[in-house]
């Protein structure tokens, strides 16, 4: 008796759709670029607080010891939702 391993074409990714996050990240020291699915993220924010998942270019730079600066543009696709709860 034998093993015989079989494979499922359905389990098996036939494009770049079918994978959850895919991303191009390059950067240095002193910068970063990331193209691709990101999660942005602002909570320090009182007015404008956000959390998204979306399709997009992020960059960020490092100008001095004492200024940072970052930028993204992006594509939102679907409906993303949060929930926190906080236990007593």
């Amino acid at each position: 008796m034998g093993y015989k391993h079989t494979h499922s074409r359905e389990r098996i990714p036939q494009n770049l759709n079918d994978f959850d996050r895919i991303f191009i990240e390059i950067n240095s020291d002193n910068w970063r670029v990331k193209a691709g699915d990101l999660s942005l993220k602002n909570q320090e924010s009182y007015f404008a607080p956000f959390t998204r998942q979306a399709s997009g270019l992020e960059v960020a730079a490092k100008i001095n010891e004492h200024l940072q600066v970052s930028a993204a543009g992006a594509i939102v696709r679907g409906k993303f939702s949060t929930f926190t709860i906080v236990g007593k």
